[in-house]
């Protein structure tokens, strides 16, 4: 198989399986208020998995219902007002669709580009009303550097490799068709240029006093999102910064998060008042909610990938997505290789 994995990917799936030293430091645990709602309901905070199991042996693309299908790995995921999510799979030339209602996934296989080129393994995908299929890569047939794939119906694929700055998340703007991602420590509309030449339009950048850590040639954000309120929230894998309308931008929770930060954020969601936030961390998954950081699942020692109520699960969280109702939080499982869910509330 073709699929390479970058470093950046590497370093986050070992972080997340032996839990860093600063991820376990930085975990507060429940709250008292959190275990006495939780004693009380049968449902709050239970993990469950509807989409895959992990296996050793056998095909990686499997389509099925639930438990019967396969994934190579799962990794960024996007929900749909249809009821979908579409999940971004380590296997070549595909992505994968999950229907919520009946927990059956089936294959979407991608078409090469005109130049005889096929997409690579999936990182991140998002796919807009008018059916236009936006998928970022871990790496390409030349080198390890992301690609940018637009695969708009009835028209050739459109391919473009950045070997300056790394494309990272795919992000849908709450208010239009748009998707967002990073390229580097700038956030750009994931659309071509009026001349069909490059991906990447009406970038944001960040002054480079503002990002807290030091970071090297082709880094780039590691998490994005956008909320309601029209701001945009980045991490760097250490800390968090957002970006108003106004253009300001800052880092947040500085307080909460002190010198030390975060261990490796690679995912972020906002509910739609901004009050609460949804972060992966080394596989953990964490929340932030008027300020205060709880840990509501991760990797728990059993490393077997069991289903349960918050902490009792085991968990290797790689990306998220929040139900309409905030309800619900889907998440993908890099260990466990599925699709899976925790009930909020």
């Amino acid at each position: 198989m073709k699929a390479k994995i970058t470093v950046w990917v590497l370093m986050a799936l070992v972080c997340g399986a032996i839990g860093c030293k600063k991820a376990s430091e930085l975990d507060p645990g429940d709250s008292d208020s959190e275990l006495r709602a939780a004693a009380t309901s049968p449902t709050l905070n239970q993990v469950s998995t509807i989409a895959g199991a992990y296996y050793t042996s056998g095909s990686t693309l499997v389509d099925g219902v639930g438990a019967d299908a396969r994934f190579l790995y799962t990794a960024g995921i996007q929900l749909t007002d249809d009821g979908n999510m579409y999940i971004a799979d380590g296997n070549d030339g595909v992505i994968r669709k999950l229907s919520l209602i009946t927990n059956a996934v089936s294959t979407i296989t991608l078409p090469a580009a005109p130049s005889g080129e096929q997409m690579l393994s999936a990182a991140y995908v998002g796919v807009a009303k008018n059916g236009t299929i936006n998928v970022i890569t871990y790496s390409n047939q030349n080198s390890d550097f992301p690609e940018a794939w637009i695969f708009k119906p009835g028209q050739p694929a459109f391919v473009y490799t950045s070997y300056y700055a790394s494309y990272r998340n795919l992000v849908k703007d709450p208010y239009a068709e748009d998707f967002w991602c990073t390229r580097g420590y700038s956030a750009v509309k994931f659309k071509t240029n009026s001349n069909n030449e490059y991906v990447g339009t009406d970038a944001i950048g960040f002054d480079a006093d503002s990002i807290y850590i030091e970071h090297g040639a082709h880094a780039s954000f590691s998490a994005m999102c956008i909320g309601y309120n029209k701001v945009k929230y980045f991490s760097d894998g250490q800390y968090l910064y957002k970006f108003t309308p106004g253009g300001v931008s800052q880092r947040i929770f500085k307080e909460q998060l002190g010198v030390e930060g975060f261990t490796n954020v690679r995912n972020m969601v906002i509910n739609k008042d901004g009050r609460t936030m949804y972060i992966v961390d080394a596989g953990y998954i964490r929340r932030i909610d008027q300020g205060k950081i709880t840990t509501i699942a991760g990797p728990n020692g059993f490393n077997d990938n069991r289903d349960g109520k918050g902490r009792q699960a085991d968990v290797h969280a790689s990306c998220l997505a929040l139900s309409k109702d905030e309800g619900t939080l889907y998440f993908s499982d890099y260990q466990a290789k599925t699709i899976r869910k925790i009930i909020l509330r």
